[in-house]
């Protein structure tokens, strides 16, 4: 029997998928890489649902995928490149990201000052590019 490298991934990796997400929600903050981070909202798909992340910088941040199932991670990792697979395999990179969100559900950011600091930061940054704009509005794709 040939051991593929989808056989090999779903071994290793693609087996937990029941994660609790009960203390994740939105516009609640979290420290995601480092950074705080608000948390925006899920987008369900038939086979998974992203969860965004966005940083005071504007459009930054970070998008989650959790898989709903073994098959569909796995059909996921099946339509990387074959070099993108043996990487993956190498460094033990697992596409759902479940375990990561559960960790991150259960950090919750409720210190006053940084949240205020948060939104002070997003404030200056949506002012100064709507000043910006307001000196190219050549610039302005809206």
């Amino acid at each position: 029997m040939t051991t593929t490298k989808t056989t090999q991934y779903r071994l290793l990796y693609a087996t937990n998928h029941n994660y609790d997400f009960s203390n994740l929600e939105v516009g609640n903050f979290y420290p995601v890489e480092g950074n705080v981070c608000k948390f925006k909202g899920t987008k369900e798909f038939s086979n998974k649902t992203e969860y965004s992340f966005s940083d005071w910088r504007h459009g930054g941040g970070r998008v989650y995928t959790v898989y709903h199932n073994a098959e569909a991670e796995c059909e996921a990792f099946e339509k990387m490149v074959d070099w993108l697979q043996e990487r993956c395999l190498d460094r033990g990179t697992r596409l759902c990201d479940g375990k990561t969100i559960e960790t991150l559900s259960k950090c919750q950011i409720t210190d006053i000052a940084v949240i205020n600091e948060w939104n002070e930061k997003k404030l200056r940054q949506s002012q100064s590019i709507a000043d910006f704009y307001k000196r190219s509005p050549q610039l302005n794709h809206d």
